[in-house]
């Protein structure tokens, strides 16, 4: 009868010690969870970053704080520019010969007559014409007009009134052409020749000259 109670008290305490080593391991496990998860929430707090540009700035080895100094680029003014004006003339207007600044307009010619010349027998005549006062320039050409040649009439000249040199041999003076035609002419002007020769009328004839109808018609 004490043996089967002592059987009945041990199997008590056995199942008591077991209940006891379980409860303390559910405790240990849950204390350790714990840990783990304050570890874990420990692992998520951020420690804030260090401002970089205040590290920059600060010199580490003596703690002074740099200030940064921007250099602006120096800026040279351009000369100021003299200019060197040559004057306007008829054609051109007033000019800088450093730059190539124009101003103002060119002066223009003033006009200055060139008389006529009237043609004599034995002279080249001139048309009126014109030229600048101030450069020189041409500005209407004169034109040339030949001479008129004598024109003999009883031993003179009808235009000068000179005499004629053959009168006494019986022979009068013409003009010839030298640039081709086989006609003699009173006038040097007839036919327009050009650079037309003065010889008797003699010499015309024995170089196969024939009057002109128009001078001796």
């Amino acid at each position: 009868m004490i043996m089967k109670k002592l059987g009945i008290l041990a199997s008590a305490l056995l199942i008591f010690a077991l209940m006891c080593f379980a409860s303390c391991a559910d405790v240990g496990l849950t204390e350790g969870s714990t840990a783990a998860t304050d570890t874990a929430d420990s692992a998520d707090i951020v420690v804030p970053a260090t401002d970089t540009l205040a590290s920059d700035l600060t010199d580490t080895d003596t703690g002074a704080v740099e200030t940064e100094t921007t250099v602006e680029p120096e800026t040279t003014a351009d000369p100021v520019h003299t200019h060197t004006w040559r004057e306007a003339t008829c054609t051109e207007p007033k000019v800088c010969t450093e730059c190539g600044e124009i101003s103002g307009d060119a002066l223009g010619h003033k006009a200055a007559s060139d008389a006529a010349k009237e043609a004599s027998c034995t002279s080249e005549g001139l048309s009126e014409g014109s030229h600048c006062s101030v450069c020189g320039e041409i500005l209407v050409v004169q034109t040339k007009i030949p001479a008129k040649g004598h024109s003999y009439k009883d031993g003179k000249c009808s235009s000068c009134g000179i005499s004629d040199p053959d009168a006494s041999a019986g022979g009068n003076m013409v003009w010839i052409p030298t640039n081709g035609g086989k006609k003699y002419h009173r006038k040097s002007s007839c036919s327009n020749m050009i650079d037309p020769q003065y010889v008797t009328e003699a010499y015309a004839v024995s170089q196969d000259f024939t009057p002109c109808k128009r001078c001796y018609g």
